[in-house]
């Protein structure tokens, strides 16, 4: 049997469309659900992952809670669970607008008054996943999907709980993941954001090593904001996971308070760029679930390498 589905397959009560992305930690599809017509992303779990009981069992548990979060920030996980051949599965809400990391691709780095707004409200959501016990795990411009009101980007946290932090030095050091390492993912996340570029370049090991090593990145510039953002960065970046922000709302909160400092204006964050043909929306699903199912592949790369050390 082949261990992924193919269009027109079914996998619990959904039925596959087509596929969004893949990597070795499993696929996504646009997939249906036969008796009410809703279209979900459907992330179909690697047999490699699943085969090994404590991390089945880790991901089912993440998916349980994940379901039960409830936040305008957070993309919804509708059911989880197994079909008749073994496959865990994973129904979430399906956000066809693009992700940070094609609006970082298309148009550069975020205009940074809609840069902290995107990220005020990602802190939102990560507070909500905390309250419910979850630690993200794998905060990355591709697991930000993304929506337009009124002109107005906002940001949706998906694969809550399904990674291991990319970013913490403790994370590579063997520690656990927890709140203290997603608040260091939510200042890389922030930087890349505000700049169009990762932290640090290289192998996952090079990364990683770079994370335990360097000091936190500093924003060019001397207005209040920007003093501001340096001062936030360097409190969430912190080697030492008891001097980062005590939680994401506190986090939420300093972020808040650079927005309403003196700084640059500019343009509000604007939508993908579109794709000719009529599958645009397609290709946008495709460029954002690739990216992100890359990234935690490169996510427990680094960890594992830096563990066997």
């Amino acid at each position: 049997m082949h261990p992924y589905p193919a269009v027109g397959d079914k996998v619990g009560p959904y039925r596959i469309e087509g596929r969004l992305g893949g990597g070795e930690h499993g696929v996504v599809f646009a997939a249906v659900q036969a008796s009410s017509g809703a279209r979900v992303a459907l992330k179909v779990m690697s047999p490699a992952i699943t085969g090994d009981p404590a991390t089945k069992r880790r991901l089912t548990l993440a998916a349980r809670s994940a379901a039960s979060v409830r936040s305008p920030h957070v993309a919804r996980v509708y059911l989880y669970g197994e079909d008749n051949t073994r496959r865990l599965y994973i129904a979430s809400e399906l956000v066809a607008e693009g992700c940070l990391a094609q609006v970082l691709d298309d148009q550069g780095p975020a205009p940074v008054q809609a840069g902290i707004d995107l990220m005020a409200q990602l802190a939102t959501g990560l507070a909500a996943a905390h309250a419910r016990g979850l630690v993200h795990g794998a905060l990355t411009p591709a697991n930000v999907l993304l929506q337009w009101r009124e002109g107005r980007a906002v940001g949706l946290l998906a694969d809550v709980g399904t990674g291991w932090s990319a970013t913490a030095p403790e994370v590579h050091l063997g520690s656990p993941s927890g709140v203290a390492s997603d608040i260091h993912s939510m200042g890389a996340l922030l930087w890349e954001t505000l700049t169009g570029q990762p932290v640090h370049h290289g192998t996952p090991f090079q990364v990683a090593e770079c994370y335990i090593k360097d000091p936190p990145p500093r924003l060019a510039g001397l207005s209040p904001q920007v003093r501001h953002l340096n001062q936030l960065l360097a409190r969430a970046m912190h080697r030492d996971p008891e001097r980062r922000h005590g939680s994401a709302l506190e986090l939420r909160d300093d972020l808040l308070a650079a927005l309403a400092l003196p700084g640059e204006s500019g343009p509000l964050l604007r939508a993908p760029h579109p794709r000719s043909g009529p599958s645009d929306r397609t290709q946008v699903l495709t460029f954002c679930f690739a990216l992100a199912l890359m990234s935690l592949g490169l996510v427990a790369g680094a960890a594992m390498l830096m563990m066997s050390f």
